[in-house]
């Protein structure tokens, strides 16, 4: 069974911004001190709100972009997180903001914005080839 059959959709949501601020700093080294704290904090607000949008937000931003660009295409055994495994953490996202926010007023807008972040993020990604970017 999947976790995410397990879980309810916020749960899920929860969990997986948990699991991505405990991996991802793993991976990228150059994330320490306060930009580490900052990124700590940042995402266990928005785990804690189950806040997709700003989630997306905050990882396309300019305040991880460096650090994002550091991931390689697929994890290798000194870096296990790679950004094949964050296409993976946006799915549960995409998920709950499929069931929890479609058909609200004035969801799509919104829905499109994270969309078309998400989709120009792939898509500037310095270390990933159009194969990947096709399959995220």
């Amino acid at each position: 069974m999947l976790i995410g059959q397990i879980l309810s959709t916020n749960e899920n949501v929860s969990y997986v911004m948990s699991e991505f601020a405990d991996k991802f700093p793993e991976t990228v080294e150059e994330l320490q001190g306060k930009e580490l704290d900052g990124f700590k904090a940042t995402i266990a607000k928005l785990a804690k709100a189950h806040d997709a949008y700003g989630f997306i937000e905050y990882l396309t931003g300019p305040e991880l972009k460096p650090f994002i660009a550091t991931l390689k295409q697929k994890a290798t055994k000194k870096k296990s997180f790679s950004f094949e495994r964050l296409s993976f953490v946006m799915l549960p996202l995409f998920k709950f903001i499929e069931d929890k926010k479609m058909g609200a007023a004035g969801e799509m807008v919104k829905i499109y914005k994270a969309l078309d972040q998400w989709f120009g993020f792939v898509h500037s990604h310095p270390s990933i080839n159009l194969s990947t970017q096709f399959e995220t």
